[in-house]
């Protein structure tokens, strides 16, 4: 149940598998954290390949249903973060984290919640204005259905003309000021191509995805390079140091390769359309050089805002490696405030889960800690699980038209982790008290 929630949320479950296996397998803290950390990544990867043929629901021609343009972009910054992070996590005492954690999650939560009552009520008002409009549509067709314009005798129309009495209703506009959805429907299959032709669905972005698995291996090397050394020695900066120039250095070469790819498909196309007009308009180059200037100013913004949302990914990832969280439920929040729509939130943020999760996995399993048996049968269990979560909530949504229940969905996983996180983290925290091991520690 946990894996099939923490699936359909975008978010790996780590606040809840570390409780279940301390208290149902009498597990410790320590060998909790690997069987939960092995389940996360099982959760995720499933998660991933669930996901990884779908389309965006509102743009289902031109983007896949995960942001890899997101992904390359945002990643490294938190990847970085988390590797920070982990440094102040081993210093910080027990009762510390999980305050910090408990107020991290309440305040998130929160937004989260009114993030998803706001997009309720919304997905309320639409579907009310759409009744509207069909009732609208029925009632205007109504009279010319039972008694059409040349049928005196009251008998049905001929399939020609209750054909053209059908599309005469639909032309006016309601006195509401609404557009009918027939009318808009038209509108929208005539804009997409001549004659009814189907639009042109883009090819599936294999050289982002690939970029994604670069971004994956690269981390992944770097970290378990990271874990074979002493720490804060002078290998284990060095190697902190290779983690930060390539971190910053893919963020950038992928940020720059999101921005200026559309742009000059833009620019090569609108250069096109000037080249063409030149004859007829005489000053075709003046328009080309504007377009380019407006695209490189485009690109100046972009650029600028792309850096400002990575120091905050990079702050979230700091977070996430102090409280000990794989990130996603850092994550899954700030890409719902950014705008991205639910669905494709929580498919893009499982993708930034299976990256923290399968690298930590991957460094228990090199120093020995990792249980294959028990490990194998959680992750199958917690892998079957999160598919036929991610399938119910997939067709509850289709169903009801209502992405917020992704989002709503979020904030209870949300409350109900800091819940557990606080009432076994303050247990541990006694623990430790009483044998005089709670304090402050040295970060090396």
């Amino acid at each position: 149940m946990v894996a099939s929630l923490a699936a359909s949320a975008g978010v790996g479950g780590g606040a809840f598998f570390v409780p279940l296996a301390m208290v149902c397998l009498s597990m410790s803290l320590k060998e909790a954290t690997v069987l939960s950390q092995a389940s996360i990544a099982a959760v995720s990867l499933a998660s991933i390949a669930f996901n990884l043929h779908k389309r965006h629901p509102l743009y289902p021609n031109s983007k896949t249903l995960i942001d890899y343009e997101m992904c390359l972009t945002m990643t490294p910054a938190l990847l970085l973060g988390v590797s920070i992070g982990v440094l102040f996590n081993a210093a910080f005492p027990t009762w510390f984290i999980t305050t910090l954690l408990i107020c991290t999650l309440a305040v998130m939560s929160v937004k989260t919640a009114q993030k998803g009552l706001s997009l309720w009520r919304a997905e309320t008002t639409t579907m009310q204005r759409r009744q509207q409009q069909q009732q609208q549509q029925q009632q205007q067709q109504q009279p010319t259905s039972t008694l059409a314009p040349g049928n005196s005798s009251g008998t049905e129309p001929s399939p020609t003309e209750a054909a053209a009495n059908s599309a005469a209703s639909m032309l006016p506009v309601s006195s509401t000021g609404a557009t009918p959805a027939a009318v808009v429907v038209v509108s929208d299959a005539a804009a997409d191509g001549d004659a009814g032709a189907k639009p042109r669905r883009e090819p599936y972005p294999w050289s982002l995805a690939v970029g994604v698995l670069f971004l994956w291996v690269g981390f992944s090397g770097l970290q378990l390079l990271r874990q074979a050394t002493v720490r804060c020695s002078p290998a284990y900066f060095g190697v902190t140091a290779a983690q930060v120039a390539f971190g910053a250095g893919a963020s950038l070469i992928f940020a720059y390769y999101c921005i200026a790819r559309p742009a000059r498909q833009q620019a090569g196309g609108s250069a096109s359309a000037d080249a063409l007009a030149a004859p007829l308009l005489g000053h075709g180059q003046p328009s080309l050089s504007a377009l380019m200037q407006h695209q490189q100013q485009h690109m100046q913004q972009s650029m600028a805002q792309l850096s400002v949302q990575a120091a905050k990914v990079a702050a979230a990832g700091v977070l996430a490696g102090v409280l000990g969280i794989g990130g996603g439920m850092l994550m899954a929040p700030m890409l719902l405030a950014s705008g991205v729509h639910p669905q494709s939130a929580s498919a893009t943020s499982n993708i930034l889960v299976f990256f923290c999760s399968s690298s930590a996995t991957l460094a228990f399993f090199l120093a020995g800690r990792v249980d294959l048996h028990q490990s194998a049968v959680f992750c199958l269990v917690c892998g079957v699980a999160s598919l036929v979560g991610l399938t119910m909530i997939g067709r509850l949504v289709k169903a009801s038209g209502r992405p917020s229940i992704v989002v709503l969905l979020l904030a209870f996983i949300m409350v109900s982790g800091a819940v557990c996180s606080g009432v076994f983290g303050y247990l541990d925290a006694w623990h430790q008290w009483q044998e005089g091991t709670g304090g402050w520690k040295n970060v090396c």
